[in-house]
């Protein structure tokens, strides 16, 4: 781990609404990247030998930076489940899939920043979500989800559309299908929707029970074409919906106007 500067530390703490509120998890204890015992520490043979120079100093940079940016733009709460998940992944490491995943998760929002939204689950992991086509459009009903153990593609025909995903339960959703996912890829898995949505208006309008999933197989060139395509799909999306938000933001000048009644 680089100990982190003082500066970089003010840095990460102005990134992060509520950072220092935010520093003591639920039992009053230090977080992990806020703790004494990972502050630095004065040398051995030192009248501060081995106590805590500055309880601040954040020691993992890359964790501090991952967290602050998940408070920000998320919540406190997800930043806080952040900060357990990348805990939990320093004391027993990933697999090799999930290495690979994560890679190709970072390596995704890098080359297709406007295709994917990251949203972090109530267990603090990391999902990328691909921007779904417009209604109406094919494939509109299907959701593309980029995870820690794979890559799944979600039919919502069953309650509407995909931007009923903010009523899942990622964290169950990315539970079950890791668990029951099957090697035959191309063959559809179910997840009940009673499992995974609360919201009863949406479960009593749904047209089944379920919702059907698809594993993407990385192990097949074909199928990883297909994933590049649509990623190539949801940035140019993606992009169109950046611009016409941004769009909607502009406030036409008080000269303008003006000249328009004036004129």
């Amino acid at each position: 781990m680089n100990i982190m500067e003082i500066a970089q530390q003010n840095e990460i703490k102005d990134q992060a609404q509520g950072w220092t509120e935010a520093h003591k998890d639920v039992e009053g204890k230090n977080s992990t990247i806020y703790h004494p015992d990972l502050a630095v520490k004065g040398t051995q043979g030192s009248a501060q030998e081995g106590q805590a120079i500055n309880p601040g100093l954040i020691v993992d940079v890359d964790a501090a930076r991952d967290i602050a940016n998940v408070m920000n733009e998320q919540s406190i709460s997800a930043g806080l489940a952040r900060e357990k998940e990348l805990q939990r992944q320093a004391e027993t490491g990933l697999d090799p899939e999930q290495r690979r995943n994560s890679e190709l998760m970072d390596g995704v929002k890098q080359n297709f920043p406007n295709a994917v939204r990251e949203v972090i689950d109530g267990k603090g992991r990391r999902m990328l979500f691909l921007e779904p086509p417009k209604q109406g459009d094919a494939g509109c009903v299907f959701l593309e989800v980029m995870t820690l153990d794979g890559v799944y593609t979600i039919n919502f025909m069953n309650i509407g559309f995909p931007d009923k995903a903010d009523a899942v339960d990622w964290a169950k959703a990315a539970d079950i299908m890791k668990a029951t996912k099957i090697e035959r890829y191309g063959i559809p898995n179910k997840i009940r929707i009673a499992d995974v949505i609360t919201d009863t208006g949406i479960i009593e309008v749904a047209r089944g029970n379920s919702l059907d999933f698809y594993v993407r197989n990385l192990e097949d060139a074909s199928e990883v074409q297909i994933l590049k395509e649509n990623l190539i799909d949801a940035e140019k999306r993606g992009k169109e919906k950046k611009d016409s938000d941004e769009k909607a933001k502009e406030v036409t000048s008080s000269g303008a106007i003006l000249g328009k009644l004036l004129g």
